[in-house]
């Protein structure tokens, strides 16, 4: 027999000494000890709080680390997977995933022996060795597992057969994976648990399937085999295959960077965080000795989950901060622009070192102006959720609650930690259900969470409720906590409310983008007069829109008009450099506390981006009509800086910069009260379809009832859910313009024989009344959610959503969860007309003498290349045209001359220390890195975005279609 063969876990070398035979590589011996080392120093974390993880389960995934990759003795993964040309031996040569390789080696025996000792009963005996061997087979998860563990496998019944019949072969395997661990360490060896199960290789071999020994984690069509599991049995399950990934991950995540698996958990947060928090809130107070309200508010409810509802700029994210108690804990938001912002508030207060960033292009945020890249390690151990403080975009978390493969590393790391829920109304119906989901499964597991919103439907609220009702949770409602808590909100009136119906043109049966050019241009016309006027009057004034067509076609007008008054546009069909470029102006010219010399005029026009959490400052809002929590999240960025003050007095703060270009706060103080005497809020509604989306994107009845309680609210009648119902059913058979009728009053038709004469908005019919206070604008968002008829779709897709994963839907993959939570369906796109510069910029990319290393090089080319050419539009929208020829990368690769491929695979030869760097790899490399982008005719201006085809915008070939096209030119 030939001696046994060192085997490989993975193609890359450390940059440091091992003790392997070789300086550098990594073998199964060195990985192995690196996930042990990972779990332990995971185990024994600050931030892992003690006894979580009993005996029984630590020692079962101790177990599972030890026997996870036997299946890599396997010939053809070390040769052909790893390159590992010398390993013998050579055949047979069927390639069968190496986790599910390993479930072969393992001495079922010697793990039970093993586990008596922590003295389970037989049923737990029995559910901890399942977990253990699934843990092991599927800490890997491909596509084609189905097949694989459902139905006979040619390749793994063939391989197997072989095993059985050659004993020499089977036993060359044995002592690869018997030396492979020799002196592996005092108490634990993998080497005591290797044993060839023939067994189950010849129940394989005669047509029994793998999922009869091992049960899958995943597959629908085993649901009810796992249903008959108790809750706390699932529970060890996903500990023991959720903290083995993490600790995987981590390890090749450590031998891939050179960084210590210490580093698994940053060490925990200190004793100084009330005290940091408590500064940071008193910095900005006009009371530094007066009493917090978050301070007094989370007294009672740090150790428990939390609903919490406040006005908008009231402090919820001090709140997070404080409830957070120096626990593990992560902070989601539904929006990039707005988690970059938190981002930047956490870290003044934890510290750079222990706050992480995560979303889709966290790295080119993080990797700024600069080439440097080692700020880009605050995204790596995001990623691997090392860090104790992790703001995010909530959906690299949520969709899990749908259960794609390996979300057990998401649940296990949860069921330690503190989740903090932003601007929950955000999310529609469908992601909503999903959210509450995750919640139940995250409390089940042992967590905490802290939902915190302006404006939380009662169905959410009640739904999340009833399945968390045996935890230990506190509602805190700082509306109605205290007597004066109700009077204080209802003295706090910042926005005064106008209702204006702007006069349609043509058929008013028509939706907006419905009309010829010249005849929206004339709606246009209308309103863009009034935002010039107000602006005129040194204010700073902020248009939201529902489409991006519409504030496209209103910032061409404005601008055209507004003379030397700044203008400027913000929506998500831009590049991510222009986009993040128009932020950072945002961010200077629309701060927040307004300066008290920032009173020149300026105007923003935009889509939804703005709603949620993003700390501007306002004097003037018109939006169009929308759902009211909606509205509510829009006024919340007019005069933010207005505000009750620790002591419960009405405080204006503003911003004084001195000649050292320091900055300090000064305060005018109103007493118990304010109320705003001129209107500064203009809800528009179009006779030609209600709003620009045409009630597609936003949910009609939605809009009608918001429509409804502000015209009834502002002549202070009482409203009962009931008489809403009752009179949302006697509209469905009238026309826009008949309910607007009603609502709004008729306009007056010209005297017979006379032309219909424009008129400006300011002309026209209005309805004024006395400004809303807080506690108002709270009362009529409840009122809405409760005024939708039971049946109401809005309703039961929440409720459909949740049966779904009640009844344990699961989804295939990670990209398919995505989808569903987002329901967002873009296409990355770039312009053809700017495709001869994108090539052009990918050849300067691969020659700059910047790029040094292939760490993060592909963060590099997405800041550098993809960021400036690159941008997300509707799917629906170009299906249509779409073609394999349109995917980007052909255009680009067949543009690249000889000469131009010599030079990048020359350089990047060096960068990876290859002497003959191929073609074929490179042109794999860029294959990946332009995988999804299509070469599309689209028209793209930096000031405007993606402009939409105005002949095109509207048309569809039926309602559905309509429907899906219309929502594409919005934002979620």
């Amino acid at each position: 027999m030939d001696r046994p063969h060192r085997i490989l876990a993975k193609s890359i070398k450390k940059h440091k000494e091992t003790d392997s035979q070789e300086k550098g590589e990594i073998y199964l011996k060195e990985h192995t000890r690196d996930v042990w080392d990972a779990f332990e120093n995971l185990s024994n974390s600050k931030n892992l709080p003690d006894k979580h993880i009993d005996e029984a389960v630590k020692l079962a995934i101790q177990i599972a680390i030890m026997c996870h990759d036997f299946g890599k003795v396997l010939p053809a993964f070390q040769q052909r997977t790893l390159g590992n040309i010398d390993y013998k031996p050579l055949y047979p040569y069927n390639n069968i995933p190496h986790s599910l390789f390993s479930v072969f080696w393992m001495d079922g025996e010697k793990i039970n022996e093993q586990l008596k000792n922590v003295k389970p009963t037989q049923e737990e005996l029995e559910h901890l060795t399942q977990f253990i061997y699934s843990a092991v087979a599927f800490h890997h998860w491909r596509g084609n597992f189905d097949q694989l563990i459902n139905w006979s496998d040619k390749d793994l019944c063939e391989f197997l057969s072989k095993l059985i019949e050659h004993r020499s072969f089977r036993e060359a395997l044995f002592e690869n994976l018997a030396s492979e661990f020799e002196n592996f360490q005092d108490g634990f060896n993998p080497k005591d648990y290797i044993l060839f199960n023939e067994e189950w290789a010849s129940g394989i071999v005669n047509g029994l399937s793998l999922a009869h020994y091992v049960m899958p984690p995943y597959l629908n069509t085993l649901l009810p085999q796992r249903a008959e599991l108790s809750k706390e049995e699932k529970k060890k399950w996903i500990l023991i295959s959720g903290l083995l990934m993490r600790s995987d991950h981590f390890a090749s995540f450590c031998e891939e960077e050179n960084e210590d698996t210490n580093k698994i958990e940053i060490s925990g947060l200190d004793n100084k965080l009330e005290e940091e928090v408590e500064k940071y809130i008193k910095d900005k107070s006009s009371s530094p000795n007066a009493s917090i309200w978050q301070v007094d508010k989370v007294k009672d409810c740090k150790d428990k989950s939390v609903i919490l509802i406040a006005p908008t700029g009231y402090g919820k994210t001090e709140f997070a901060f404080l409830w957070s108690n120096g626990d593990k804990f992560f902070y989601t938001l539904p929006l990039r622009s707005a988690v970059n912002q938190i981002f930047k508030r956490a870290k003044n207060i934890f510290t750079e070192e222990k706050t992480g960033l995560l979303h889709s292009d966290a790295d080119v945020y993080l990797l700024g102006d600069g080439a440097e890249t080692d700020s880009l390690k605050v995204y790596d151990f995001a990623r691997q959720l090392s860090h104790p403080v992790i703001v995010s975009t909530g959906d690299q978390f949520f969709p899990y609650a749908l259960k794609p493969p390996s979300y057990e590393k998401t649940y296990a790391t949860m069921s330690y930690s503190r989740l903090v829920i932003d601007e929950v109304q955000a999310y529609n119906p469908k992601s909503a259900a999903i959210i509450v989901k995750f919640i139940e499964d995250m409390v089940l597991m042992g967590g905490k969470f802290l939902l915190m919103t302006a404006t939380l439907p009662k169905f959410v609220k009640e739904e999340l409720e009833k399945r968390i009702k045996k935890a230990d949770y506190r509602i805190v409602d700082v509306y109605t906590d205290k007597k004066e808590s109700k009077r204080n909100f209802s003295n706090l009136k910042k926005h005064k409310i106008e209702l204006v119906r702007v006069e349609g043109v043509g058929d008013t049966k028509k939706s907006l983008f419905e009309l010829s050019d010249e005849q929206l241009e004339q709606i246009i016309q209308r309103i863009s007069w009034r935002v010039i006027q107000e602006a005129k009057g040194n204010k700073r004034v902020l248009v939201i829109l529902n489409t991006v067509r519409m504030a496209q076609d209103l910032y061409d007008q404005v601008k055209r008009l507004a003379g030397n008054t700044p203008v400027y546009l913000i929506h998500s069909r831009f590049t991510l450099k222009d986009r993040e470029n128009n932020e950072k102006v945002l961010a200077a010219e629309f701060k927040n506390p307004k300066s008290l010399n920032g009173n020149q005029p300026r105007i923003l026009i935009a889509t939804q981006v703005v709603e949620a959490s993003l700390d501007i400052d306002a004097d003037v809002l018109f939006t169009e009509i929308a759902p009211l929590d909606a509205l509510v999240q829009r006024m919340g960025r007019v005069l933010r800086r207005i505000k009750h003050n620790p002591e419960g007095e009405v405080v204006e703060y503003r911003y004084r910069y001195d000649e050292q270009a320091k900055s300090t706060v000064e305060f005018k103080n109103y007493g118990n009260g304010f109320e705003q005497s001129e209107t500064n809020v203009t809800v528009w509604t179009f006779e030609n379809g209600l709003e620009s989306g045409n009630a597609n994107f936003y949910d009609k009845d939605l809009l009608l009832l918001s429509l409804k309680i502000l015209k009834e609210c502002s002549d202070r009648k009482s409203l009962e859910p009931q008489n809403l119902k009752d009179w949302l059913k006697s509209m469905e058979k009238k026309d826009t313009n008949e309910i607007l009728d009603e609502l709004l009053g008729e306009v007056k038709q010209p005297a017979k024989g006379k032309k219909k004469k424009l008129v400006l908005p300011h002309q026209q019919l209005k309805n004024p009344y006395a400004a809303l206070s807080e506690y108002d604008k709270y009362e009529m968002v409840k009122l809405l959610y409760l005024s939708l008829p039971d049946d109401h779709s809005y309703l039961s897709e929440f409720r459909k959503t949740l049966d779904i994963l009640d009844a344990g839907f699961m989804s295939d993959r990670k990209e398919e969860a995505h989808k569903i939570f987002r329901e967002i369906y873009d296409i990355q796109l770039i312009p053809e007309s700017k495709v001869s510069d994108f090539i052009k910029k990918i050849k300067e990319f691969f020659k700059s003498d910047e790029i040094k290393e292939s760490k993060h090089l592909f963060t590099l080319f997405k800041k550098q290349v993809l960021s400036q050419f690159v941008v997300s539009d509707g799917y629906f929208k170009h299906r249509k045209n779409l073609s394999p020829d349109d995917w980007v990368f052909y255009k680009v690769f067949e543009k690249l001359n000889n000469n131009d491929i010599e030079e990048i695979l020359e350089k990047l030869g060096k960068i990876y220390g290859y002497r003959n760097y191929k073609q074929d790899d490179f042109e794999r490399k860029l294959k990946r890195w332009l995988s999804g982008i299509f070469a599309l005719p689209v028209q793209y201006d930096e000031s405007l975005g993606i402009r939409e085809s105005k002949s095109k915008t509207g048309e569809s070939d039926n309602k559905e279609n309509q429907e899906t096209e219309d929502a594409e030119s919005n934002i979620i």
